[in-house]
């Protein structure tokens, strides 16, 4: 074979030759499964670095506003009257509702209400009258609301307007109310039970009185 013939046989050789085989990212039968940082590798992915946790996603969550906003009760009270004819007056119903603005756990709200009760009373020695009393209450309220605790104080006082309506007296006046209460919040739920003591004070009769009563109230 003659010297040229050995040049070009030298030079073909190495193109001819197989190439080195390339590791595969799937293992093979028997072989351990890839680590999820592997995967990562042999996918060509920049593995997270230890004790580094992932960059928080955002979820499309909206936090929940944990305070109410509004809020109604009823409630159930007995009197001790103070007016012109010094009778003892029947127990009160009354109905509330309001709505709250929040600086923490601190809530500052209007609230407005009606108030209902009765009483019989001596107008003459032969007379006598049934008198219905209606109190309408506007005023404001705070309360200590904080998420968490089972209890929420509170505050409230305003302006009353007082009617007393029979078949013989008759008479209106304004005057203020103030008083407070306790709430207990039913768990999971926005009810809540309050005992309350407040005082009004009116010129209808020259009436003033204290309340010692139990509200039931639904905020949400």
């Amino acid at each position: 074979m003659t010297f040229f013939s050995l040049s070009v046989l030298t030079a073909l050789l190495p193109a001819a030759a197989p190439s080195p085989a390339v590791p595969l990212a799937v293992p093979l039968d028997g072989a351990a499964a890839l680590t999820p940082f592997e995967a990562l590798e042999a996918a060509g992915a920049p593995a997270p670095r230890p004790g580094l946790a992932a960059p928080p996603q955002r979820s499309g969550i909206v936090t929940v506003r944990k305070q109410p906003r509004f809020f109604v009760s009823v409630g159930y009270h007995e009197i001790e009257p103070n007016h012109r004819y010094d009778d003892t007056d029947d127990p009160a119903l009354s109905v509330d509702a309001g709505f709250l603005s929040w600086s923490g756990d601190m809530g500052f709200g209007l609230e407005a209400g009606v108030m209902q009760s009765k009483f019989k009373t001596d107008v003459t020695v032969f007379t006598k009258d049934n008198v219905d009393t209606t109190r309408y209450l506007l005023g404001v309220r705070f309360i200590d609301y904080r998420v968490g605790s089972d209890f929420a104080p509170y505050l409230r006082g305003g302006y009353v307007r007082r009617e007393d309506k029979g078949h013989i007296i008759d008479d209106t006046g304004g005057g203020y109310y103030f008083g407070g209460g306790i709430d207990w919040k039913v768990a999971g739920t926005g009810f809540s039970l309050a005992p309350q003591l407040m005082c009004t004070s009116a010129s209808s009769l020259g009436a003033s009185e204290w309340l010692l009563g139990l509200n039931a109230s639904y905020a949400f």
